[in-house]
């Protein structure tokens, strides 16, 4: 059986790709919801994320998936923010974005800490897997859902 692994993405930014599967996950939504503008997506990645904080999820060494994540801390608790779940097109439906949380959810366990993100009210697909897979609902905003899956 494969085993699923987290591949650090070296120099996330200048990887065409990460940008490539960042927009083929998230146009629906944004789109809907800002607008998509690549120069401003490519922008805002760098704005706001790490490139530390990228890896691809992988099996059998090829790239099936792209997580995003951070450490920090809430309220005196440790979490992981998962900025990003993304599991490439030809991949979906096969059960392997539950098998990547899952190990998010392992690496969060290890550490001792929550998970914490957040979805578009629109990505019902991922919010049924959030809701399935045990995180709650912590706050609201007009486009976006925040969950939580606690530590153990």
């Amino acid at each position: 059986m494969s085993e699923l692994a987290f591949e650090p993405i070296n120099r996330a930014f200048a990887d065409p790709r990460v940008f490539h599967w960042v927009k083929a996950g998230l146009f629906e939504f944004v789109d809907q919801v800002f607008g998509w503008d690549d120069d401003d997506q490519k922008q805002r990645m760098q704005d706001e994320y790490e490139a530390g904080w990228f890896y691809w999820a992988t099996l059998n060494n090829a790239p099936i998936g792209l997580v995003a994540h951070k450490p920090y801390v809430k309220n005196d608790q440790d979490y992981l923010h998962l900025h990003l779940l993304l599991v490439a097109p030809e991949n979906q439906g096969k059960g392997l974005g539950k098998q990547i949380l899952q190990g998010v959810h392992k690496l969060a366990r290890e550490q001792q800490r929550g998970v914490t993100l957040s979805v578009f009210r629109l990505n019902q697909r991922a919010l049924q897997l959030y809701l399935d897979t045990g995180y709650q609902v912590t706050s609201e905003e007009p486009d976006f859902l925040l969950l939580e899956n606690p530590a153990p």
